[in-house]
């Protein structure tokens, strides 16, 4: 069988991320290693090594998952029943922004980058107040991100369709081009999810609010000029009217 190292290498890498993890749960450990299993990693001495377990927590694992590893007839499995390492934010049940389904994260992510692929890990990210955000990894590519906007009947009037409007602005931006993501797909059609969505490219790097105090208080300045500067770019920028792009347009 032929096997794809940069699945198996992420698959290994997503279960030596779950070692460190605090809050690490046995259950989410089995899904990891069947997930490992199928991405190409047969050696149970190795992922027991991974996973810091011995090797008969592996076999228990992988059989928990439907694994007999003695199987050598078991060589693959289909996408949609490879384990994915899930993790949304723990939210109140009447919160506005509501966490997407692993199906449906692995639906979005069959719509964009083809039926089969398999999706390693969805992490939800928090900060934002609107659209539920996904740190995604897929197997032989780069992570992703994709955003959730809510569903068209919980937008308030003045967030109607806002995901779309953001969408629309992007070709009046190329003066902060080299600091935006790239817009990978975006979809409206609710075909796949009752959902706006878009995907984009990851942006490396930590959010200011989780690092700027780690600097000398004197070196903030630059920071902030930095930050002044490129807003007054954005605010440079004059289009052919203002207003959501369902109307009203007003004169810019």
């Amino acid at each position: 069988m032929d096997i794809d190292d940069a699945a198996s290498s992420q698959a290994l890498a997503l279960l030596g991320r779950w070692v460190t993890r605090r809050n690490r749960r046995p259950r989410d450990r089995a899904d990891l290693l069947a997930a490992a299993w199928w991405a190409g990693n047969r050696n149970v001495a190795a992922l027991a090594r991974a996973a810091d377990v011995g090797r008969d927590t592996v076999y228990a694992d992988l059989r928990s998952r439907g694994i007999e590893v003695a199987d050598q007839r078991a060589r693959t499995a289909p996408a949609q029943s490879m384990p994915l390492d899930y993790r949304p934010l723990a939210r109140d049940e009447g919160a506005f922004q509501r966490p997407l389904t692993v199906d449906e994260v692995r639906a979005v992510i069959w719509r964009v980058f083809g039926p089969g692929c398999q999706v390693m890990s969805a992490v939800e990210l928090g900060a934002g107040m609107y659209n539920s955000t996904y740190r995604v990894e897929i197997a032989g590519t780069e992570p992703v991100i994709l955003r959730v906007a809510p569903e068209p009947g919980r937008q308030f009037r003045s967030e109607t369709e806002l995901m779309r409007n953001e969408h629309a602005s992007v070709p009046w931006l190329s003066v902060i081009a080299p600091l935006m993501p790239r817009v990978i797909a975006a979809d409206w059609s609710h075909e796949v999810i009752g959902r706006d969505y878009m995907v984009q490219s990851l942006l490396e790097g930590v959010p200011a609010p989780e690092r700027l105090s780690a600097y000398p208080r004197e070196t903030w300045s630059g920071y902030f000029r930095r930050l002044g500067e490129i807003t007054a770019a954005v605010h440079g920028v004059r289009g052919p009217r203002f207003g959501p792009i369902a109307g009203p347009g007003y004169a810019a």
